[in-house]
């Protein structure tokens, strides 16, 4: 099944990796295999030997000898860092986001697809899709809080 190929809201990065269409549009990768010409796949590889790393570490490993980081490990990080990203917010506000970056360390990517994510544990123990969005003030500052918490999953 072929899974689709839509950019981060917060960094213009895939959030779900069409390899295909990454190879297709110029983005290299390793061949192996022998007269099957099978492709790389990262996320093979990911699933055989680090399934809780993220894709996006995977292929900086590959690609630039970066440090392969699980989701875990991105999530912490953020966490211990950034707090004056979640002094922002108030009480509640918090531990929804940090609700969301446990779902991200278990689930990956697939945690920030609003609002989605707002209907199932833990974050839907907060309250309903309403509720939720007013915790944050409106959709939009919800949705910008999502996605500036994915992006500083991302930086350096």
């Amino acid at each position: 099944m072929k899974q689709s190929w839509r950019a981060s809201p917060a960094l213009g990065l895939p959030t779900r990796w069409d390899w295909e269409a990454l190879t297709l549009s110029g983005f290299a990768f390793i061949a192996i295999g022998s007269a099957k010409g099978n492709l790389f796949r990262p996320d093979r590889i990911l699933s055989d030997r680090q399934p809780d790393a993220d894709p996006f570490d995977l292929l900086c490993h590959l690609g630039f000898n970066a440090p392969l980081l699980t989701r875990r490990q991105r999530a912490e990080r953020v966490k211990k860092q950034e707090a004056e990203f979640f002094a922002l917010f108030g009480a509640e506000a918090r531990e929804i986001l940090t609700d969301l970056l446990e779902k991200y360390a278990a689930d990956g990517e697939r945690s920030f697809s609003l609002p989605d994510v707002l209907k199932v544990p833990p974050v839907s123990q907060h309250g309903n899709v309403n509720e939720i969005i007013a915790k944050f003030g409106d959709s939009d500052k919800l949705r910008n809080a999502v996605n500036q918490l994915q992006a500083l999953l991302y930086t350096a």
